[in-house]
């Protein structure tokens, strides 16, 4: 590989990383706006669709560039990626429940989410706006993350095995 190779090679990996975030973030958005159809018909919620853009590709593209100049570059961008391509996914459930007039919860999907995460969860399905169901800055999931928007009208449609007081206890002992 020549130097002139080597020198261009974060800004060909970046446009080629910012196209398969792009093309699977919509793909992801497609699927949430299925997910929340389907969510809406079984608690009987008139499902008012909203899907979400994709990633800013400039915001991709920069991230990606960045995760090349860190030692860990497989595991940053790796990351990088599961966020980018679920936050479309996640952004379609929080707009559409907005725009429908139900609520959502904050649901993690993996046996033992971060402090931060069991936090948000154990609110409960309290989210009514995108800007206060995703973290700092709304619409906010951070890499490695497993945790999904749930859309739900009370506490009797919760998924089972969530619990927010569980959830709640959690968080304590961490902080």
């Amino acid at each position: 590989m020549s130097a002139r190779s080597v020198a261009a090679f974060p800004e060909l990996f970046s446009e080629g990383y910012t196209a398969l975030v792009e093309r699977y973030g919509a793909v992801a958005s497609e699927i949430g706006a299925q997910q929340f159809s389907e969510w809406a018909n079984e608690l009987g919620i008139r499902a008012q669709v909203v899907t979400a853009a994709g990633v800013d590709p400039v915001r991709a593209a920069a991230r990606s560039r960045w995760a090349l100049t860190q030692s860990n570059q497989a595991g940053n961008l790796s990351v990088l990626v599961d966020e980018l391509v679920r936050q479309p996914y996640r952004s379609t459930i929080a707009d559409s429940a907005v725009s429908s007039g139900a609520g959502w919860a904050r649901v993690p999907r993996s046996a033992h989410p971060c402090a931060f995460c069991s936090m948000l969860a154990s609110r409960g399905a309290v989210y009514h706006s995108a800007s206060s169901a995703g973290g700092f800055g709304g619409k906010k999931y951070h890499g490695d993350c497993g945790c999904e928007p749930v859309l739900v009208r009370g506490p009797e449609d919760f998924p089972a095995g969530y619990n927010p007081d569980d959830l709640y206890d959690a968080y304590r002992l961490a902080r």
